[in-house]
């Protein structure tokens, strides 16, 4: 009889530690404490949604940088800007170009302080908008150096490439709004 019930409560015990792992990795919550047989039941995707696409954005950003201090170090020394009879420095360039980059994606420091904890769903929009940025802003910083290179490159698919950054990063856009739009109607 007593082996019975401690075989039973290891069983038991195994269950109930595996639930927990499951729940910790997909961040379910339970009550297993109280009932060891308990369904599972996950926790909104407001939860993990946000966490994503904010590694999805770091992720860009590194990628933005990397590529960014290529392109500086492969610059001449006098560069122009696709085209334009006007020259500028390397240093010029550089120092503006990270000026930028730092201020949009610090951006996301100042929206998450000013809309609190609250506007899960438009931080995470905000962290996807951001990526997109990064992207487009890579590709741009990438063009700058094929026009200031000594190479001649042939690129027949290039404004494809930009042009469909770009529609993605405004479909992101326009279906942020229409989501925000249709939350809004959908409360009154």
């Amino acid at each position: 009889m007593v082996q019975k019930y401690c075989k039973q409560a290891k069983i038991q015990y195994r269950i109930y530690f595996k639930r927990a792992l499951v729940d910790r990795f997909f961040l379910v919550r339970s009550a297993y404490p109280r009932q060891i047989n308990a369904s599972l039941r996950p926790i909104e995707t407001t939860v993990m949604l946000p966490r994503i696409l904010k590694a999805v954005w770091f992720f860009s950003l590194l990628v933005l940088f990397a590529l960014f201090l290529y392109v500086y170090a492969s610059l001449p020394e006098a560069m122009t800007l696709a085209g334009s009879a006007a020259e500028i420095s390397r240093e010029v360039f550089f120092y503006g170009s990270l000026v930028l980059v730092v201020l949009v994606n610090a951006s996301v420091y100042l929206v998450a302080r000013l809309n609190g904890p609250h506007s899960v769903f438009f931080l995470s929009w905000y962290y996807g908008c951001l990526a997109w940025l990064n992207v487009l802003l890579a590709i741009i910083f990438g063009l700058i150096s094929l026009f200031n290179s000594q190479e001649r490159f042939d690129m027949p698919r290039l404004p494809l490439i930009v042009y469909s950054v770009i529609a993605v990063l405004g479909a992101w856009v326009v279906g942020g709004l229409i989501y925000l739009l249709k939350q809004k109607l959908l409360l009154k």
